[in-house]
């Protein structure tokens, strides 16, 4: 890939309606729900943010999966 475009991709990057959240604002769910899952705190805020906002998980990791579908999440691999 060629610089431009590699910064053609990043400009279309930043058009997406994206929205952004504070780890700080994750932090205690993802830890409640790294130790009930044994899930790294780093594998759980991604649990938690999807959990909050009513999100489908997408991974390819089998026990972030697992606990997803153990929480009532939507996932896709």
């Amino acid at each position: 890939m060629t610089s431009e475009e590699s910064m053609a991709l990043l400009a279309d990057l930043l058009l997406l309606p994206l929205r952004t959240v504070a780890a700080v604002e994750l932090v205690c769910d993802a830890f409640e729900l790294a130790l009930r899952h044994s899930l790294s705190v780093y594998d759980a805020t991604y649990l938690a943010l999807a959990l909050r906002h009513g999100a489908q998980l997408i991974t390819a990791d089998g026990d972030l999966a697992t606990a997803a579908a153990n929480c009532g999440c939507h996932t896709a691999r």
